[in-house]
């Protein structure tokens, strides 16, 4: 991590909301977020099989808002934060019920992958993904798993890809460009 040279380690998180449904620790971002987004892309009935992008769906710090219905595919991966050499790979292995959140190729000699048990009802999988200058952080079904991850991509790692083992339907997708906390 580039900020161990200066001697310290660390991440700050977005604010979140935690509350218990069904016995079930749920965390979520704080809807005062919403107040950051501009630029909104959104996109209906998507279909993904193999590898797909979207010219107008790239930058360095956005949100993404997704619903996936996986019902004809086994694998489902968007991979953040791409250039020709790097890439922060979120992906779901939808047969052993696996969210994964892979940072080898996110910059700045990073090695490391984080997984979580996220089985899905109806083949739907809902994520929530910030991304900024050094971070990622996925919500994934209303906040049931939540992962956090510092990442140091180049300056021109703008790029989002959406993948698929078999056929993976955006029923929706919205993109939002965020803006900054400070003027």
């Amino acid at each position: 991590m580039p900020e161990q040279a200066d001697g310290w380690a660390g991440m700050m998180t977005v604010p979140r909301e935690m509350k218990v449904v069904n016995g079930k620790v749920i965390t979520v971002p704080v809807e005062e977020l919403t107040s950051l987004r501009e630029d909104k892309v959104s996109l209906k009935n998507q279909m993904i099989n193999g590898e797909k992008e979207f010219s107008n769906i790239k930058g360095e710090v956005y949100e993404i808002e997704t619903e996936a219905d996986l019902t004809n595919s086994k694998f489902f991966t968007i991979k953040l934060r791409t250039s020709s050499s790097q890439e922060t790979v979120l992906s779901y292995d939808k047969e052993n019920k696996i969210l994964k959140l892979n940072r080898d190729k996110s910059g700045a000699a990073l090695k490391g992958e984080r997984e979580a048990s996220l089985p899905l009802t109806n083949n739907i999988l809902r994520l929530r993904i910030f991304v900024d200058k050094s971070s990622v952080e996925v919500f994934a079904n209303d906040g049931q798993v939540v992962m956090s991850s510092r990442i140091y991509p180049d300056k021109g790692a703008h790029g989002i890809k959406f993948s698929s083992s078999g056929v993976t339907k955006l029923n929706c997708l919205d993109f939002y460009k965020l803006k900054s906390i400070h003027n």
